[in-house]
């Protein structure tokens, strides 16, 4: 084992990564930082656990919940806006073979950063500032999300307006009621007219914050609207949940964490639906559900959400999809108890997860492809090296895939979804298509064979 600390020649570097394994990610740094890149080795991968599993990592956006899209959607509204077709009804938008595959999985920075390196020479500088200023205000008008209040403020202080927040015809702006009357509404274009100029675009850092103002207007004013129709319960067949859960993720969670013993057998019609040809036939799946349900009610497992999501995103995602499914437990063919059970552990929702690391945690860290966000959560659930052969890791991409072996967890297991299947997960120790379904009947669980 290396010393710790202390200077090592290149010859030493280079004998000690050679003791770390055969393979490794070359992972870039922050803008404007040295080294430009690390280079990191990755866990050795492993197609079974090596006993039974010790915690269960995943990823929210793409695997838990059906985020991803809605992500996607706002990157292409700050491209839309950026280039000033707002009003467009033919723009085409993010080309989904050549974009996608760069703006799923990493942290809301490098996504934004990619829109604006990549459409570089389609930007219009007065669209973008106007859009930006607006985003900003709207963030302290509504004030959804308390940090990205502050992340506001201090963008506005960057723009070089700071001082503009004290004024008196501002601060009415910004109050509960002053965003939508009809003065608020004038008083907002006069500004927008005569200061979103002054917001200096010089540099890639600038019209990276601007891009980021303007993606958390949409996908923030998305999550606001969707919690003004909860609260009023609008939310129905006409206007559905904003977030819903991935396929299998109720079978998935109430198997791992022993909620249904034996009576996990009744929901093979479900999970084999979602895989169509490729499903073991009905017996065989009830069999390996029995078998699971019955071990997993003795042996329970934790498990941990790792996310590039900020608190308040990941709070109204999983609300948003555990109500949803507190709604489907209602018709699987289980016992009444066995339903209550379930229902009442999903009523939890966020506590189902025994550990939680988001973007913005109070820990420093550093987003996926980095391990730091696996690394806390391994952390916190009291997981030591050792065992990290007994821990299970899935994700929908390639960022979260070589964030989970930097990590050391070995089985890190790749869950394609319909705008992530352009990713290269040559990282993935192994590819299962038909998700979470397909994690359970399919290859159960990836418990070590018996």
């Amino acid at each position: 084992m290396a010393e710790s600390g202390g200077f090592a020649s290149r010859d030493r570097a280079q004998a000690l990564l050679g003791e770390l394994g055969e393979d490794f990610a070359v992972l870039p740094s922050f803008p404007n930082t040295y080294p430009p890149y690390d280079i990191v080795p990755l866990a050795p991968k492993r197609t079974r656990l090596a006993g039974w599993p010790e915690a269960i990592l995943l990823d929210m956006d793409g695997t838990l919940t059906s985020t991803e899209p809605l992500c996607l959607r706002a990157l292409d509204e700050v491209l839309r806006l950026a280039t000033g077709h707002g009003d467009d009804p033919d723009w085409r938008g993010l080309d989904p073979k050549r974009d996608y595959p760069h703006l799923i999985g990493n942290s809301t920075t490098t996504h934004v950063e990619y829109v604006m390196r990549t459409y570089a020479d389609q930007i219009v500088p007065e669209e973008l500032q106007r859009h930006a200023l607006e985003a900003a205000l709207w963030a302290l008008a509504h004030g959804t999300d308390p940090l990205r209040s502050d992340e506001a403020t201090r963008h506005i202080e960057t723009y070089g307006l700071g001082e503009l927040l004290e004024e008196d015809f501002v601060i009415e702006l910004l109050s509960p009621d002053g965003w939508k009357s009809r003065r608020g509404k004038a008083l907002r274009r006069t500004l927008l007219k005569d200061l979103s100029h002054a917001i200096p675009l010089e540099t890639l850092a600038m019209r990276v914050c601007a891009g980021i103002d303007i993606y958390y207007r949409w996908w923030h004013g998305a999550l606001h609207e969707f919690h003004c129709r909860k609260k009023s319960h609008a939310v129905d067949a006409a206007h559905p949940r904003l977030i819903m859960p991935m396929p299998g993720v109720g079978a998935f969670l109430a198997i791992v964490h022993g909620l249904l013993g034996t009576e996990a057998e009744a929901l093979s019609p479900m999970l084999r639906a979602n895989l169509g040809e490729t499903a073991p036939d009905d017996a065989t799946a009830r069999a390996r559900l029995r078998a699971m349900g019955a071990a997993f009610a003795e042996r329970p497992v934790q498990a941990a959400v790792v996310t590039a999501a900020r608190y308040y995103e990941m709070e109204s995602c999983l609300e948003s999809a555990f109500d949803e499914l507190l709604e489907e437990v209602n018709d699987w063919p289980v016992s009444n108890t066995c339903r209550q059970h379930v229902q009442a552990s999903f009523e939890e929702k966020m506590f189902m997860f025994q550990d939680l690391v988001w973007a913005n945690s109070p820990v420093e860290l550093r987003l996926k492809p980095h391990r730091d966000a696996y690394t806390v959560a391994l952390h916190g659930l009291g997981i030591e090296p050792d065992a990290y052969d007994r821990v299970l890791g899935i994700e929908d991409s390639c960022a979260g895939i070589t964030a989970l072996r930097a990590a050391g967890i070995g089985l890190a297991v790749a869950v394609p979804f319909e705008h992530s299947g352009q990713q290269d997960y040559s990282a993935a120790s192994v590819v299962v298509k038909g998700g979470l379904p397909a994690v359970i009947l399919q290859h159960g669980l990836f418990l070590p064979e018996r």
